[in-house]
């Protein structure tokens, strides 16, 4: 975390760097993070420059060396999410898709009705208190030539079903 700082790009980001760096237990206090690259304010890298929190030019930041990082990617919305009205319930539990967040109550979006053609013409928010995140399986690549070789087989003698 020596000598990292981070472009902070609008005031919604700034609060974000700021956190950022108060989760890894730099002192930010007395730091507003209001300048940003888009009101063009010159001194708008906020991180850690031998040891002291501040908000860095880019010539500071370039004469002490210091590493220009961004922010961890963050899951946007919409998403679908698993929800659920209950503490105890899971019986309820769904899949439905997020449009956002309204405190610590996670907006969602449902179909109530449908027109002539069976397309989808309206909807309606619905809030719940309890989510969380579903695990997204990875994509796996894998060549017809390896399959083969798994099973000491020739290519041209594979039949791969759906």
């Amino acid at each position: 975390m020596e000598n990292e700082v981070i472009e902070v790009l609008d005031l919604e980001h700034g609060q974000k760097v700021k956190k950022y760096w108060e989760d890894r237990g730099v002192d930010t206090s007395g730091y507003f993070v209001t300048t940003t690259k888009s009101d063009n304010m010159p001194c708008r890298y906020f991180g850690v420059i031998y040891g002291m929190f501040s908000n860095f030019s880019m010539s500071e930041v370039e004469n002490h060396n210091a590493k220009i990082i961004t922010l961890p990617n963050e899951k946007t919305f919409p998403r679908n999410m698993k929800v659920w009205n209950y503490k105890e319930g899971t019986k309820n539990v769904r899949t439905a898709y997020c449009i956002g967040f309204a405190g610590d109550i996670l907006a969602t979006k449902h179909p109530v009705g449908q027109n002539m053609t069976g397309m989808d013409e309206s909807f309606e928010v619905v809030w719940y208190k309890y989510y969380e995140e579903i695990e997204e399986e990875p994509e796996v690549e894998i060549s017809m030539q390896e399959i083969a070789d798994k099973f000491n087989v020739s290519v041209d003698k594979l039949k791969i079903k759906k």
